[in-house]
């Protein structure tokens, strides 16, 4: 991982947390916030090439649609409707990476006492 990717991860994980306290206080400016450190984030950790490559996949472009309109909405001072777009279009886009994903989970001594065994059986990780 060179250093990019990691401050990449470093801004995904600010915008995850930024949104969440969005949800929580329904604040237009925490959420508005969020999206931009997100996608600012995705771009570092993925590089922008990789990045729109992705995004404008045939089978992603639905997910890609929900995203940003639920980012507009947001912009647009619709937080409940935006909130609800960019978390389906979220699933779309990565719903794909989710097996994979609580597959590491469950390995994590913590949480692996919490979510259950099968999800590490049948996974394997890159």
């Amino acid at each position: 991982m060179n250093d990019l990717e990691v401050i990449g991860g470093g801004v995904i994980f600010g915008g995850v947390i930024f949104f969440l306290l969005g949800i929580f206080s329904m604040s237009t400016e925490f959420l508005i916030t969020a999206n931009i450190l997100i996608l600012l984030g995705l771009n570092l950790y993925m590089h922008v090439k990789q990045f729109f490559t992705f995004l404008i996949q045939k089978d992603k472009l639905k997910g890609t649609i929900a995203f940003f309109a639920g980012i507009a909405l947001v912009f647009l001072k619709h937080p409940v409707f935006g909130i609800i777009a960019e978390l389906v279009g979220t699933y779309w886009l990565f719903g794909g990476f989710l097996p994979a994903l609580l597959a590491l989970l469950s390995r994590v001594p913590v949480l692996s006492m919490i979510l259950p065994k099968s999800f590490g059986k049948n996974e394997t990780l890159p």
